[in-house]
């Protein structure tokens, strides 16, 4: 309104009536040398007494027409059009407008690559397991397509934590899948009855195995847990998975995404303060030793020396797969045949309470026999045989099974293995005792219950 004369506004001439108040950086009284009165506004005081009009030239007037001499004193306004006001505002904070345009630039761009598909990559693998995935591995872990999803489920309530990452073909990338309840963990790891072994070992003293589908179960101690109902100690089981797994720089970035995400999902459910040691760079789950039978009495596998093989039995040797803090321990018999190496009889041990749970083979836990309180007991029959102890506070169970009726070389097969049924239960019987006492040995294991002879299953 004419005559107000608010500042950062304009003064109006009651003579000549209100002049229209220009737009743009002038009417908000920006710009360089801010003052009262708005920027070049018409009816602005100048020096020298006058005020400016709307068509006043750059060099400025007076009213009766003289011209200003003398540049603008500190607070006065340039004058002329907005466009050339901004060309002198622009000339004296040049690099003030610069760094503006390129934060502008900058962040414009960046909204850009986020809406690229390489851009919701790095996204979706920041956020993928609450940031926790190495980007590198997961490089490495990613052969093909974009990513596309990612869950992540954290419950220290339920004692679970799991995260997912699909790629936009709804296929998996990693998963990972941790709990601490001894009742989760059966119910995981009595599915490993229905895999066909062999599992892997772990390099350096990780407590765990590979299994044959791109698995890696790492299975650390949780102290600050304390123990569960039963009164056994309690521990993590944390199932890292990726698919479909090729090369060897593939099997070692799995290797370390999994010891990380089990750090962190120690972490995360109060398992353990300590962390599992990083593998060594290039470190992959691996098959174990193999070793001629003659000199297997070296080995934790020393039980399989004294079987008693029948003829063809020529080239035996056993795969050592046993570490002293792998869950699962492998020892293998083979002979060469027609058809290549052909497994002849398998000790495998399986320490955790989990394990009593789990078969090994898929023939079933009627094959085993249970006591009053429905635990595992020593049996054995022709072609299997089991001893139980207590290690660390833990179940642990052993057993010995032949290979018979799985190969195409079946008349060779029955010359390596013991003619009769009752021949045959004999060596697994006395072979897992040998096993299970060697292990309990090696392991500091008590309660050791061995099959005797009374322990014999039905035919």
């Amino acid at each position: 309104m004419a005559g107000e004369g608010i500042s950062g506004g304009r003064t109006g001439d009651p003579d000549k009536g209100a002049a229209e108040e220009p737009s743009g950086a002038g009417a908000r009284g920006e710009g360089p040398g801010e003052g009262a009165g708005g920027e070049g506004a018409a009816g602005e005081v100048r020096p020298g007494g006058g005020t400016s009009d709307e068509g006043a030239s750059d060099e400025g007037a007076s009213r009766d027409g003289s011209p200003v001499s003398g540049p603008p004193t500190a607070g006065a306004r340039p004058t002329g059009s907005l466009g050339q006001r901004a060309r002198a505002w622009l000339r004296r904070h040049r690099k003030g407008a610069w760094a503006v345009v390129g934060v502008v630039v900058v962040l414009g761009a960046g909204a850009g690559l986020l809406q690229s598909p390489a851009g919701q990559d790095w996204w979706l693998a920041r956020k993928a397991c609450e940031g926790k995935l190495p980007g590198d591995d997961l490089g490495t872990l990613r052969t093909a397509g974009h990513l596309e999803d990612v869950e992540t489920f954290s419950a220290p309530q339920v004692a679970q934590y799991g995260c997912l990452l699909r790629n936009d073909e709804g296929k998996v990338v990693v998963s990972v899948q941790a709990f601490t309840r001894a009742r989760d963990q059966r119910r995981v790891l009595g599915r490993l009855g229905e895999e066909a072994p062999p599992y892997r070992l772990l390099p350096g003293a990780l407590p765990g195995y590979a299994g044959d589908d791109g698995e890696i179960h790492l299975m650390p101690e949780c102290p600050k847990l304390g123990k569960d109902t039963a009164g056994d100690p309690r521990r993590m089981l944390v199932t890292t998975w990726v698919p479909f797994l090729e090369s060897r720089a593939e099997r070692a970035a799995l290797l370390r995404t999994a010891v990380t995400l089990t750090n962190h999902a120690s972490e995360r459910l109060g398992c353990d303060d300590r962390q599992l040691a990083a593998p060594r760079d290039g470190a992959v789950p691996h098959d174990g030793a193999q070793v001629r039978l003659a000199e297997v009495s070296r080995t934790p596998c020393a039980a399989l020396s004294r079987v008693p093989l029948g003829e063809g039995a020529e080239g035996a040797k056993v795969r050592v797969r046993v570490s002293e803090r792998t869950p699962v321990a492998r020892c293998s018999l083979s002979v060469s045949g027609a058809d290549g190496r052909r497994p002849v009889l398998d000790l495998v041990a399986w320490y955790g309470n989990w394990g009593a749970d789990s078969d090994g083979q898929g023939v079933g836990q009627d094959r085993r026999g249970r006591d009053a309180d429905g635990d595992p007991t020593p049996v054995w029959d022709a072609s299997r045989a089991w001893a139980t102890a207590r290690c660390g506070g833990e179940a642990a169970s052993f057993d010995a099974h032949w290979h018979s009726g799985g190969t195409a070389d079946g008349r060779a097969e029955r010359r390596v293995l013991p003619r009769t049924d009752e021949e045959k239960g004999t060596v697994l019987r006395e072979t897992v005792s040998r096993f299970a006492r060697d292990e309990a040995r090696r392991r500091g294991c008590d309660g050791l219950d061995l099959p005797g002879a009374d322990d014999r299953l039905p035919e």
